[in-house]
């Protein structure tokens, strides 16, 4: 009977055993099918990456061929908004946006390529909707009128080489929503003629860089600020704002408590 009995027993345990096995089994293999669809999770959801900017089709602009073998650009015939102009047409740098080439159409914003060295007249002229632009640094030439009534421009740069001389009108009018105009650190002298008529609550930023000034490109129709951050520049002819701007200075720069603006401006010292 005792044998009986240790039989049983043994052959209990035995089965119990391999109840066992099977259980841990079948957890290893549900922990490896989980891995395996979290790993293909991941592969379909990649982390994405900055992507650079896609110039529009070609198709989308006219152009024609300068004497110089370059491309300018002589009008906008797409439909996107947000417009990247090529650096390039058939492997030839384009260097000019040609007069009226972007007038009257709804276009949000433009990105002009490095080898822009001139934007022609009335190029953007009544761009209502136009929001941002920023100037390449090569830009040497902006035409009479090229962002007349762009209504919606808030913010500009100014590159050091471009030239400020507009002869009959300004490049910049009826810009109400302008904020803020921004001039390139490195420029030496800020000179021309009518190049901005501002009528908004606008910030005009000089750098460190600037040593002679002349109010002559700025008329000022509303309460401007003009924060120079460089000791007080050499006024060239002795011009004089049109308007009554507000002139901020870096009180740690040099010439501003015996400036011929003193009694002329009201001058705050930048905090």
């Amino acid at each position: 009977m005792k044998k009986i009995i240790a039989i049983l027993l043994s052959i209990i345990m035995l089965l119990i055993s391999l109840n066992g096995c099977n259980t841990v089994s079948e957890d290893s293999t549900n922990h490896t099918e989980s891995t395996s669809v979290s790993e293909n999770k991941s592969e379909e959801s990649p982390q994405g990456s900055p992507q650079e900017i896609t110039p529009n089709p070609v198709s989308d602009f006219n152009y024609e061929e300068n004497q110089d073998g370059t491309i300018s650009i002589t009008g906008y015939l797409g439909k996107a908004l947000e417009v990247v102009i090529p650096s390039t047409i058939h492997g030839k740098a384009v260097t000019t946006i040609g007069d009226g080439a972007f007038m009257q159409t709804a276009i949000t914003s433009i990105t002009l390529p490095d080898t822009i060295t001139k934007i022609g007249q009335n190029v953007f002229y009544n761009c209502h909707s136009l929001l941002n632009i920023t100037f390449p640094k090569d830009l040497i030439k902006i035409g009479e009128n090229s962002f007349t009534n762009c209504i919606s421009l808030k913010i500009i740069n100014i590159p050091n080489n471009l030239d400020l001389f507009c002869l009959e009108y300004p490049a910049f009018y009826n810009t109400p929503a302008l904020e803020k105009i921004i001039f390139d650190d490195g420029r030496e002298e800020i000179k021309g003629y009518a190049f901005f008529d501002i009528t908004s609550n606008v910030e005009i930023i000089i750098p460190k860089s600037v040593k002679k000034f002349s109010a002559d490109p700025f008329f000022i129709h509303g309460p401007a600020k003009i924060i120079f951050l460089g000791n007080f520049p050499e006024i060239l002819e002795k011009t004089s704002f049109y308007g009554e701007p507000t002139i901020y200075y870096d009180p740690t720069t040099e010439g501003w408590n015996e400036c011929e603006w003193k009694d002329q401006y009201p001058l705050e010292p930048l905090t």
